[in-house]
């Protein structure tokens, strides 16, 4: 337990909060996918706490992801500690400047700090306290900075994971879930439909086919689909929603359009009997047969699967030492993600995803940060959450690799 204390105590709280700021600094916006910045940063970093097994592995070029290792001495397993380097773009309306920074009501303000440069910088606390301890663990540490996970992963994660080039007995990942437990992810469909018409001056409406009202009538067979669909329930994360989000349609108001386009999300929990596939189908043999019924319907169906659905056992050594680790530093243990909102963690195509469904690495959602606050405008993270999860992820690391 000496070790463990020596441990804890180089846990560097200022070094983490310090970190998570000048990562914050540096923009690494995903479109169009800048992470290189942010790649060099972290470089630097594990270069200066002397790690000398750090791979670099890109799909393309300048977006390169890192593999660092701690050896262990006996090496009999490995924890995997996952971070993405990218952040959605910042768009307007920051009422702080978005790569600034700032520090202000013991917050760090600006892009990507919940999604996920507070996570990043805790990985990296991690890392330090290690070396400053001067502690080699019995098994390995293995520690992923990696690209484009805002745009599913395929060039980070996935990527990583397609090469074989992730060995790990368990896995966390630590995007911001305000320090709850997820393991299992939802399929994500998105829908385009294009609803074709006759063009026409008002005039001759009579002659035209208006296709803004036969969208109304696709939008009610959505809504019916919906009503079906919501009687398949997950008895932890609930329902599937269909949602027509999107309409578009019209040029000039004295003209009948040639077309109008309808955009929908399909969020399909894992575990409640049908799969994406049939999903999918469901919904395009029931828009077909509205086009049987009316003969001047036309619909042009695009579906584009941008996530599968998926679950891991719950009762995990990695869920387990997670929640033991965060009862000894906030005083309670890691509750579910899925246990007061009824819902997944709202991720697509998620690094937890490749991690168990490509590798089988037992992987967790766990990290700093109040998810409500991803992508969100003035977004933030409380430096105290940085800190706590540095020592978090140090005190879960020595539990499942020894020290």
């Amino acid at each position: 337990m000496r070790a463990l204390g020596e441990l804890l105590k180089a846990v560097d709280g200022e070094y983490a909060i310090k970190t998570a700021q000048e990562l914050v600094r540096i923009p690494s916006e995903n479109p169009p996918g800048r992470e290189k910045d942010v790649t060099e940063y972290i470089l630097r970093e594990l270069k200066r706490l002397k790690f000398d097994d750090i791979k670099i592995s890109e799909a393309e070029p300048d977006r390169p992801n890192i593999i660092a290792k701690l050896h262990g001495r006996l090496g009999t397993r490995t924890l995997l500690l996952n971070g993405h380097m990218d952040v959605v773009p910042a768009g307007s309306g920051w009422t702080v400047p978005p790569y600034g920074g700032v520090i202000r009501d013991g917050r760090l303000w600006g892009r990507g700090a919940c999604d996920m440069k507070g996570g990043l910088a805790a990985i990296l606390a991690v890392a330090k306290a290690y070396r400053d301890a001067a502690l080699q663990p019995e098994g390995n540490i293995l520690f992923t900075f990696v690209v484009d996970e805002e745009m599913g992963g395929k060039k980070g994660t996935g990527f990583l994971a397609d090469r074989g080039l992730l060995k790990a007995d368990m896995a966390i990942v630590a995007e911001p879930s305000n320090f709850r437990l997820s393991v299992s992810e939802g399929g994500v469909v998105w829908i385009k439909l294009i609803i074709h018409g006759k063009q026409a001056h008002t005039i001759n409406a009579k002659a035209a086919i208006n296709p803004i009202e036969k969208a109304s009538k696709v939008i009610q067979e959505l809504q019916r689909l919906n009503e079906k669909l919501q009687k398949l329930r997950h008895p932890k994360f609930g329902s599937p929603v269909l949602s027509v989000n999107v309409i578009r349609g019209g040029d000039k108001i004295n003209i009948v359009p040639a077309q109008c386009v309808l955009q929908a999300d399909l969020r399909l929990p894992p575990g409640i009997g049908i799969s994406v596939k049939e999903a999918q189908a469901y919904i395009e043999q029931s828009l077909k047969e509205l086009t049987i019924q009316d003969s001047l319907l036309r619909v042009e169906m695009e579906f584009s699967v941008v996530a599968y659905p998926f679950e891991q056992p719950e009762d995990t050594q990695i869920v387990e030492l997670l929640k033991s680790a965060t009862k000894a530093v906030l005083g309670h243990e890691a509750e579910w993600w899925h246990r007061d909102t009824g819902a997944i963690l709202p991720k697509e195509d998620s690094d937890v995803f490749h991690l168990w469904t490509k590798c089988r690495i037992p992987s967790v959602y766990f990290g700093p940060g109040e998810v409500e606050l991803a992508h969100a405008v003035d977004e933030s993270i409380r430096i105290e959450e940085i800190v706590q999860a540095a020592k978090i992820f140090t005190l879960t690391a020595f539990m499942a690799v020894g020290g």
